[in-house]
C-alpha cells in the first residue's frame, strides 16, 4: 500500500509478460501497413469472402497442424487480416475456436525473415488439403469475391465483418513514425502494465486505453495462449478486449469511462493519463487526401547531379590581354566554391573525352554557376582584380529540368560589364553534360503568422481539412485562438514546382480552442508557437507517401487546398 494515498503501490516487476511486446508491436505495424495498402480489405465483398475462407478453410487447417510451435504457418493476407481481428476479441475467439475446431488455434507475429518460410509451408498444406480453393486471391477482383461469398452465412458467433470494419480505423491512429521508436514503445509497455494493474484494482470498471499501450495490448492478444496465461496470472481471469465501444459523443459510455480512467490513473500513479503522440487523431480521412505520384514528389525534392563541362569559349574579345576565367559554384548563402581557373590569352578550351572540369551540383545548397572574367591590376599584395564581365547562371533550373536519362547542353551567356569596361559585348559559350539527377531532401519551411481570436467555423471542411472538430455544447462560445502559418517549399526552381498539382497544403492553422474544443489533446498555447513556427523542415524519405494533417502532440494542424 502507498503510505501517501492508501492505494496499492504499482511495481512493474510484479506483472510478467512472456513475450517481447516491443518487437511484437513493431511487427504488428508492418502487418497493418500492408493491410492498409489494400483498402478493399476494410469492407465489402472481399471481406465477406475472406471470412468464408477463414472459417471454412484456415481454422480447420491450422487446428490440425501440430507443428506450429516450431514451424509456424501463415495464411494469405485476406485470411490473416480476419484472423487478426478475431484475435482481438479473446473471449469470442476462444469460444468460436472450440465450437468450430475443438481447440484454441495459436498465433504469433513473425519476423519478415521467418514469414516467407511459414507462407511456403502453409501453401503446401493448403494445396494438399484444398485443391479447388486457391491459397492467394486477387484482392482487386471484387466481382469474384462477391460471387463466392454472396450465399455464405458466417458460422462464428463473433461478427467478423463488423470487427474488420472497426479495426480498419486503428492503423491510422498508430501510423506516425514514433510508433516505431523503441523508447516510445518501451514506455508504452510500462503504461500497459500500469493499465493491467489499474484493472486488477478496479475489476468492475470499463477502463479506456491510450493508443500507445492499446497497440501493446493488441500485440499481446495476437499470442492467444500466452495472453490468457499472462492476464489470468494478474487478474485471475483472461482480460477481455471490447472494441465495439467507440461512440465518442458527450455522455456516451466511452466518454464517461475515459474521464473515469483519467481520474483513476492520476490517483494511482500521480501522473497524467494523456501522453503526447498517443491520443485519438480523429477518424481516418479515407478518400479525402490526395496520393502524391512519384513524378510529383520528385518535382518538389531538391536534386543532385554530376556535371561535366566539356568546352568553354570566350567570344568577342579582340584584344590580346591577360585575364583569368574563373568558374565557381555559388550557394544560397552567397558562399562560393571555386571549380576552375583558366588563364589567357587562350580563349578556347575543350576536352570532349574527360571534360575540362567535373563537379556535383546540389540544388539544395547551390543556386548559380558563376563565370567571371577578371584581370589583376597592381603590384603583388597591392593589386586588385578587375572584372571584364560576369554571369551568374541560374543552373538549378537546368538540373531541375534534366530528364531521367540526362542531357547535353550548349549555351552562350553574356558576360555583364564589370569594373574594367575597356572590353564590351563579351559572351561565353560552353557545353556541358548533366547526368541523370538524383533525389535530395524536400525542404519545407514555415512562415509564422500572428495569433488572433476567431469564431471557429465547424462545417467548412475546406478550411479545417478532413479531420472533423468535435462539436461544442450549445452554451459554450465557439471561439478559438488561431494563427495562419504559410508553408513554403524551399525549391530553387519555384516555377517548375508550382506547375505540378502537388497537394502540399497551405496555409496551415495552429491554434488552441479557448474553451477546450479538442478534448483529446493537450492545450496548445499561443506563447509556444515559436517552437514550430520559426523553422519547420520535413524530409520526405520515399515516394508515394501521403502528406497527412497531424492532430497530435498537443496541437492540431489542418490545411486548406492552396499550394504556395
Amino acid at each position: 500500500m502507498s503510505s501517501m494515498t492508501g492505494l496499492p503501490q504499482f511495481n512493474e516487476d510484479s506483472i510478467t509478460v512472456s513475450i517481447d511486446l516491443v518487437e511484437s508491436a513493431k511487427r504488428q505495424i508492418v502487418f497493418l501497413k500492408e493491410v492498409d495498402s489494400h483498402p478493399e480489405l476494410y469492407r465489402g465483398p472481399v471481406v465477406c469472402n475472406a471470412v468464408r475462407r477463414y472459417e471454412q478453410f484456415w481454422l480447420p487447417l491450422a487446428a490440425g497442424y501440430k507443428k506450429y510451435a516450431k514451424e509456424p504457418i501463415v495464411p494469405p493476407l485476406d485470411i490473416h487480416w480476419v484472423w487478426h481481428c478475431h484475435l482481438l476479441a479473446p473471449y469470442y475467439y476462444e469460444k468460436d475456436c472450440v465450437s468450430l475446431v475443438n481447440t484454441v488455434v495459436d498465433h504469433r507475429v513473425l519476423l519478415n525473415s521467418k514469414k516467407d518460410a511459414a507462407i511456403e509451408r502453409a501453401k503446401k498444406l493448403w494445396h494438399e488439403k484444398y485443391g479447388n480453393e486457391p491459397y492467394d486471391v486477387d484482392l482487386s477482383d471484387v466481382e469474384r469475391a462477391s460471387s463466392e461469398s454472396n450465399k455464405y452465412k458466417p458460422i462464428c458467433k463473433y461478427n467478423l465483418e463488423s470487427a474488420v470494419h472497426r479495426q480498419s480505423m486503428f492503423f491510422y491512429q498508430v501510423s506516425l513514425p514514433h510508433y516505431k521508436d523503441a523508447k516510445f514503445l518501451r514506455t508504452a509497455v510500462t503504461r500497459y502494465k500500469k493499465y493491467l494493474f489499474l484493472k486488477k484494482n478496479n475489476m468492475d470498471l470499463f477502463l479506456v486505453p491510450c493508443y500507445d499501450f492499446d497497440l501493446i495490448w493488441h500485440s499481446h492478444q495476437l499470442h492467444p495462449l500466452i495472453y490468457k496465461q499472462d492476464t489470468a496470472a494478474v487478474l485471475g481471469q483472461m482480460f477481455n478486449h471490447d472494441d465495439s465501444v467507440n461512440d465518442r459523443s458527450a455522455n456516451s459510455k466511452l466518454s464517461r469511462c475515459d474521464a473515469n480512467t483519467r481520474d483513476l490513473w492520476k490517483k494511482f500513479f500521480t501522473e497524467e493519463f494523456a501522453l503526447c503522440g498517443a491520443m485519438f487523431r480523429g477518424d481516418p480521412p479515407f478518400g479525402k487526401l490526395h496520393k502524391i505520384e512519384a513524378n510529383d514528389i520528385f518535382s518538389v525534392f531538391t536534386k543532385k547531379a554530376n556535371v561535366t563541362i566539356n568546352s568553354l569559349k570566350i567570344e568577342n574579345m579582340t584584344n590580346e590581354q591577360k585575364f583569368t576565367l574563373k568558374v565557381a559554384l555559388r550557394g544560397h548563402d552567397n558562399t562560393g566554391m571555386m571549380l576552375l581557373k583558366l588563364k589567357g590569352p587562350q580563349k578556347e578550351w575543350q576536352n570532349a573525352q574527360k571534360g575540362i572540369t567535373k563537379f556535383k551540383y546540389d540544388t539544395g545548397h547551390h543556386s548559380q554557376l558563376q563565370f567571371d572574367l577578371v584581370d589583376r591590376k597592381g603590384f603583388l599584395c597591392f593589386g586588385a582584380n578587375q572584372s571584364f564581365g560576369m554571369n551568374n547562371l541560374p543552373f538549378s533550373q537546368v538540373v531541375e529540368t534534366t530528364p531521367e536519362h540526362g542531357k547535353t547542353i550548349a549555351q552562350t551567356v553574356p558576360l555583364q560589364e564589370g569594373s574594367n569596361s575597356s572590353v564590351r559585348g563579351l559572351s561565353l559559350a560552353f557545353s556541358a553534360l548533366v547526368e541523370p539527377p538524383q533525389k535530395g531532401p524536400c525542404i519545407l519551411s514555415l512562415q509564422a503568422g500572428p495569433f488572433q481570436s476567431y469564431t471557429m467555423p465547424e462545417n467548412i471542411e475546406q478550411l479545417w481539412g478532413p479531420i472533423p472538430l468535435p462539436k461544442l455544447p450549445d452554451d459554450v462560445p465557439n471561439t478559438c485562438i488561431v494563427a495562419n502559418h504559410r508553408r513554403n517549399v524551399k525549391s530553387i526552381c519555384p516555377r517548375a514546382t508550382r506547375q505540378k498539382a502537388v497537394p502540399l497544403r497551405s496555409p496551415i492553422h495552429y491554434g488552441r480552442p479557448v474553451r477546450g474544443v479538442r478534448t483529446h489533446t493537450d492545450t496548445w498555447e499561443a506563447g509556444v508557437k515559436t517552437s514550430l513556427a520559426n523553422q519547420y523542415i520535413v524530409l520526405l524519405e520515399k515516394a508515394n507517401k501521403y502528406i497527412l494533417p497531424v492532430t497530435d502532440f498537443g496541437c492540431f494542424v489542418t490545411a486548406s487546398s492552396s499550394f504556395s
